[in-house]
Parts: structure tokens; C-alpha cells; sequence
């Protein structure tokens, strides 16, 4: 998968995630929230560290730029 996701938003996701998981570990979520809570950090984290949001490919978005875009340079 090519990454499509700019610095910030992965900044952004992994702030939420840590966020999220912090709060889901202080006990203030019934147990089937909990589990919700821990797939939505995992997938933050998922998408954080690999630059690509499925989502983002399925509705065309990308905001990860390149030395070339930026530059234009060949390639």
C-alpha cells in the first residue's frame, strides 16, 4: 500500500490514540466499550504508523507529500 497521509495526520491520529487508550485504561468505560475503544487505538495506530488510511484510498485522498511533488523534480 502507498502511503497517503501527511505528517500531521499521523501526528493527529497518534495523539488521539494514545489519548483514547489512556482514557479506556482509567476504568470509565463499561467492558463493551472498552473493546470498541481498543480497536479504534489500534486502528489509529495501524494507520499512524504505516502512512496509509484504507479510507483515504477508497474516496481518493492524499495528502502525503513528496521531495519531488514539492520540488517538482522528475518522478
Amino acid at each position: 500500500m502507498k502511503q497517503n497521509m501527511g505528517t500531521a495526520d499521523r501526528v493527529i491520529r497518534s495523539f488521539l490514540a494514545l489519548a483514547l487508550g489512556i482514557f479506556m485504561n482509567l476504568g470509565l468505560l463499561s467492558p463493551l466499550w472498552q473493546i470498541a475503544a481498543g480497536s479504534f487505538v489500534a486502528l489509529l495506530l495501524w494507520t499512524s504508523l504505516s502512512g496509509c488510511c484504507p479510507l483515504y484510498s477508497l474516496i481518493k485522498i492524499k495528502n502525503h507529500t513528496t521531495l519531488s511533488s514539492v520540488y517538482n523534480l522528475p518522478g
